[in-house]
């Protein structure tokens, strides 16, 4: 079995809002409540003591804090957030890519507009489409894939 990296077992509280598809002021609002993280937005000493959060200062001395993905994610579970499935993290990923590559359209950057679509249209299969229309809707974009687009 191989061990497990820094960063598969520690995440920042962005990717940990990735995974429950909120924001990272939503999950840093959240784990106040959960006690995690006090007002001013350090954690708790329960949040250190516990092994939900530690210390990784950045290179300059900043302090900086990563978040335990297990452990806060079994909390927040308990706590009844339901946390996104692989299929919808990485449907959640190809939605902003796309919109990106709208953005890039948007921009009369039609050539790598075009170059991302068409990295993206071999990742998507079939039944990833009305995860990635759920997630594009989310993310207030108007364009929608059709079952037949990948065929294009």
């Amino acid at each position: 079995m191989s061990k497990k990296k820094f960063h598969d077992i520690w995440v920042n509280q962005s990717r940990l809002g990735d995974e429950f598809n909120m924001s990272a002021i939503a999950m840093g609002k959240k784990l106040k409540e959960l006690g995690l993280r006090q007002p001013d937005g350090t954690p708790t000493p329960k949040a250190l003591e516990e092994g939900y959060c530690t210390s990784t200062p950045l290179k300059n001395g900043t302090p900086f804090y990563m978040w335990h993905r297990g452990k806060v994610k079994t909390l927040l579970q308990t706590n009844g957030l339901q946390a996104l499935n692989e299929q919808e993290m990485r449907c959640k990923e190809l939605a902003e890519r796309l919109i990106e590559a709208e953005h890039l359209f948007d921009q009369g950057q039609d050539k790598i507009a075009y170059m991302v679509q068409d990295s993206l249209s071999g990742e998507i299969k079939p039944d990833d489409i009305p995860v990635i229309n759920r997630f594009l809707k989310e993310l207030s974009s108007i364009q929608q894939l059709e079952d037949d687009s990948l065929s294009n």
